[in-house]
Order: C-alpha cells, then sequence, then structure tokens
C-alpha cells in the first residue's frame, strides 16, 4: 500500500507530466505553515518541538506579513504542484507562487480535479 506522501507525488508527477497547466486540488488536513523557503517550515516546526510559544509567534507575524508564508487552516483547499522530498507545493491559486508544506499536512482531493 502506497503512503500519502507516494501518492500525491505520484498524482503531481501525472499531472506536471502530462498537462502542465494542470494543478491537483488538495485538501488541508492539519492546520501547518507553508513558506516559500521549506527551511522556514522547519524553524516553525523546531519552536513547535521546543514548545517555543514567544518563537513561534514572532516568526509567524515576520513571515505573514511579508508574505513569505502563509499558514494552511484545517478543511481549506488549495493546489498543489510539484514535490521534493517530504515536502509538497501549495499555491492559493494557478497563478500564485509556490509555498512549501510537509505532504502531510494535506491530502489529494478526489472526483474534484
Amino acid at each position: 500500500m502506497k503512503t500519502l506522501a507516494e501518492v500525491i507525488a505520484c498524482y503531481a508527477a501525472m499531472l506536471l507530466t502530462c498537462c502542465p497547466a494542470s494543478a491537483v486540488e488538495v485538501l488541508v488536513i492539519k492546520s501547518y505553515a507553508a513558506c516559500k523557503d521549506a527551511g522556514i517550515v522547519e524553524r516553525f516546526e523546531a519552536f513547535e518541538r521546543d514548545n517555543d510559544d514567544q518563537g513561534y509567534k514572532r516568526l509567524y507575524i515576520e513571515t505573514g506579513i511579508s508574505r513569505e508564508c502563509i499558514f494552511l487552516r484545517r478543511n481549506e483547499i488549495l493546489m498543489s504542484g510539484e514535490t521534493r522530498d517530504h515536502w509538497i507545493c501549495i499555491k492559493e491559486s494557478d497563478r500564485d507562487p509556490c509555498y512549501w508544506t510537509d505532504q502531510d499536512a494535506v491530502r489529494v482531493r478526489r472526483g474534484r480535479n
């Protein structure tokens, strides 16, 4: 049985290969940071692991205002693109920049693409 990450990567690879203009709809299954630089998402994860609320809030404010990051909300429907390792590109629309997040934060929305 394939993992969720493998399924998402497969769908994204198929669409990028056959239909570059298309994107896959994904459903956010857990609230998570998505940033233009995956390294910033790793900083959010470190703050969470360390229970550093102040550090998390500072980074949230800095990156949210600059639009360096967006913050995914559970049950939100977004577009996805390419994958790299355990990261997936999330877009609010086809024309928006890529925001990287952990693949475990989303799942492919079936029957809507």
